[in-house]
């Protein structure tokens, strides 16, 4: 109950946000004489917000006295003089939203479990209690700015006296978030492809992980829906009783999704299957599938530790079904005690990282509390700063790892070894002779499949495996020069003008990567008519679709519209392309790529609220 009512807090911003596509004058008159206007009801709104988070909040402890509610008058008053000091509806606007998302962190922070008392106030509080009072107190407000738009006409949705895409015109020239901004937008009926709306929809842009439709189409069209990517086990001498005489083998072939329990299957086949109990020779992993070149070619330093930019090789490990390749799931739970340090766990348990942990635990929860990881440049070892308290439950961290292929190796190693086969030789990285024989494979899930995280979460490792696959099917070598090569021919064949624009990778995490809006309404037009068009629109995230591998990254937006669409955002950038039903019925295709914001999260605001004023179509 308490998180469903502090959703109800949150929910207002969007009901707040909207009253931007307002004109000013209806939001500056009295909603009744005598009573306030809009805008004087979201700055008091907003002393409110700014009353709790600087001085109830901070009080929050179990049995704690809270400080008195201010006198309703006397705090009315102050808050009406202090917001007659802005300068514009918008700024106040800005301050509501700013201010409120930090009421919901703050409130989410406290202890569900506490009970308090306000001063002058009868009775114990609980947090439950105390945030009830707020959610009715802007449910009253709210009701009040409906009503009083309703009855002039004017609903919170977009103004049904002017076109929607006058609409769209005036939030793209008015809102504060755009100005000095690139928006580029281009909307098409998805029947006849004929333009409904454009606005500087040729220019080129980065597309951010809208790239990935672009790449997700390529790869349907070259490597075909049921693809799939093997794993190989080698080896180079001959089994004698319960000894292999000579060298094992590991060759990976890009499967983006080999996990732990795929090697476990292995030692167990080896031990099981083929009697093995002693290894002569080394165990090699071989990555030779594809090139040397473990980061896309515009990879941000900064990234390099992430989960999001994980080196690629042909032999990769993912510790999860996401299937984040080439990453550790780092595990974090309280120490026992405070001050001790927090307890930390490897999956898969490994030591190929070693982990240098200066978190700790502390007694209570404060706005400053978290844990930083970063991995050393070049190294395996990963940094722990922070804290966090007694009474967190586990946390989780995915960090990229320094050479995956050795990754794969060392924890292979280690199973063989629990298992109880004996390694004579060593533990490296090289090729399978010629004189190899194949022993036994393992296949990695098809390719419609595997497009439902690439493209539902967003998963940049997917992105650039299938890039390099396509350039070892199609030219015969597994690089980034190549698979783009082939990309680019797809995209010919789509529709796309390859003259006019630049892509570096498979991702779209490159700064480089530009390419117009018009192309990607082109892109998504044309392969509507494709075999595999059904598999490739069910990977798309559909807004507002809980389930994590339903809605993705549109999970927690835009409910209640009919969208299938996909999210992009790097620094400065946010986009969102795909495909959409109005209110009327119709089929739309659009792409909206928002350039040189200063914060690439005010984009999906922006972006849901021409989606909300398309619907109106």
């Amino acid at each position: 109950m308490r998180c469903e009512r502090i959703k109800a807090l949150q929910a207002t911003v969007a009901k707040v946000e909207v009253l931007r596509c307002i004109p000013d004058a209806m939001l500056t008159e009295p909603i009744r004489t005598g009573k306030w206007s809009i805008r004087e009801i979201i700055g008091h709104m907003y002393y409110w917000d700014k009353y709790n988070v600087e001085k109830m909040i901070p009080e929050m402890r179990n049995h704690a006295i809270l400080p008195a509610f201010p006198d309703h008058d006397s705090h009315n008053a102050e808050a009406i003089r202090y917001i007659d000091t802005f300068d514009s509806l918008e700024r106040i606007i800005d301050v509501f939203i700013h201010t409120r998302k930090a009421l919901v962190q703050a409130l989410s922070y406290v202890d569900s479990d506490i009970t308090f008392y306000i001063a002058d106030e009868s009775g114990e509080y609980t947090v439950e209690r105390f945030i009830s009072i707020f959610t009715e107190h802007d449910l009253h407000h709210i009701r009040q700015i409906e009503n009083h738009l309703a009855k002039n006409a004017v609903e919170t949705q977009p103004d049904s006296s002017s076109a929607p895409l006058e609409q769209l015109d005036r939030l793209i020239g008015q809102h504060p978030r755009l100005h000095g901004a690139l928006a580029g937008i281009s909307i098409c009926d998805a029947i006849t492809g004929r333009t409904i709306y454009e606005h500087m929809a040729a220019t080129r842009l980065h597309p951010a992980s809208n790239m990935k439709l672009l790449t997700a189409a390529a790869a349907l069209e070259t490597l075909g829906e049921n693809y799939v990517w093997k794993t190989e086990i080698w080896i180079d001498g001959e089994i004698v009783g319960d000894e292999l005489c000579g060298s094992l083998y590991i060759k990976g072939k890009g499967d983006p999704t080999l996990q732990p329990s795929d090697l476990e299957q292995f030692t167990a086949d080896l031990y099981h299957r083929f009697g093995i109990r002693k290894i002569t020779g080394d165990i090699v992993a071989d990555d030779t599938w594809y090139d040397n070149v473990r980061l896309s070619p515009d990879m941000m330093w900064l990234d390099e530790h992430c989960y999001y930019g994980a080196q690629v090789s042909a032999l990769t490990l993912s510790p999860d079904n996401d299937y984040d390749a080439g990453t550790v799931k780092i595990n974090v739970r309280p120490g026992l005690g405070d001050g001790s340090p927090v307890e930390v766990s490897l999956y898969p348990d490994t030591n190929y990282i070693h982990i240098e942990n200066n978190a700790i635990t502390v007694a209570e929860q404060t706005n400053d509390v978290g844990i930083e990881f970063l991995r050393k440049h070049g190294e395996n070892t990963v940094i722990m700063n922070g804290a966090i308290p007694l009474t967190a439950e586990k946390e989780s961290e995915w960090i990229a790892v320094w050479e995956p292929t050795a990754y794969v190796l060392s924890v292979w190693v280690d199973k063989l070894r629990q298992k109880g086969i004996h390694i004579s030789g060593n533990a490296k990285v090289d090729a399978v002779p010629e004189t190899g024989k194949l022993l036994m494979q393992h296949e990695s899930i098809p390719l419609c499949e595997l497009l439902i995280p690439f493209m539902k979460l967003s998963n940049n490792g997917h992105g650039e495996i299938l890039v390099k696959e396509m350039g070892k099917v199609v030219r015969g070598e597994g690089s980034w020069d190549l698979g783009m090569e082939v990309v680019l021919e797809n995209a010919a064949s789509f529709g796309i003008d390859t003259d006019n624009i630049l892509l570096r990778d498979g991702s779209g995490i490159s700064h480089v990567n530009l390419i117009a809006p018009q192309q990607l309404t082109n892109l998504l037009f044309f392969i509507q008519k494709k075999p595999w068009f059904d598999t490739y629109y069910r990977s798309l995230p559909i807004a507002g679709k809980k389930e994590r591998m339903a809605g993705g990254t549109l999970r927690e937006r835009l409910t209640g519209r009919n969208v299938a669409a996909k999210t992009g955002t790097i620094f400065g950038v946010s986009t969102l392309s795909g495909y959409m039903r109005p209110k009327s019925g119709k089929r739309l295709i659009f792409s909206i790529m928002l350039n040189n914001l200063l914060d690439e999260e005010d984009g999906p605001d922006i972006e849901d609220k021409m989606i909300d004023i398309l619907d109106y179509m």
